[in-house]
């Protein structure tokens, strides 16, 4: 939804308010309209992204997490993101290769990991279970 010229905020008071909108989906129009316009903040993006995969718009929220992974290669919670995404889009080998290097990049929340259902598509796969002896 477009706000119009965010300069006249008076103008547009009545547009912007809208309290049908819980606070998440009020953050994912606002983030998206930054994004429109073209502002690759690493922070909106991150916060969007997790926004999107809420909603569960997986294939928006994996476009914004290979842009993240792109930026911050060396960021395990990056990596861990990106699996949950490759996983929630069927794309389940990348996925685990995520997950992997997230791993070996030192992401350590191995709770999360064995109760996250945006990985249950992996849990089945020879190459998930790989990675648990990894994690204990």
């Amino acid at each position: 939804m477009a706000y119009g010229d965010p300069t006249k905020a008076g103008e547009n008071a009545a547009l912007a308010f809208r309290p049908e909108l819980t606070q998440d989906e009020f953050d994912r129009e606002f983030f998206g309209q930054i994004l429109l316009r073209g502002d690759g903040n690493s922070d909106v993006l991150r916060r969007q992204a997790e926004l999107l995969s809420r909603f569960g718009d997986y294939n928006a929220a994996l476009r914004l997490d290979l842009i993240l992974a792109d930026r911050f290669s060396g960021e395990p919670v990056v990596h861990y993101n990106l699996a949950c995404s490759l996983s929630m889009t069927g794309q389940l080998a990348n996925a685990v290769d995520s997950l992997a290097k997230a791993i070996e990049l030192g992401y350590d929340d191995f709770g999360h990991i064995e109760s996250d259902p945006d990985l249950d598509p992996l849990r089945d796969l020879p190459e998930f279970q790989n990675l648990i002896p990894q994690i204990c």
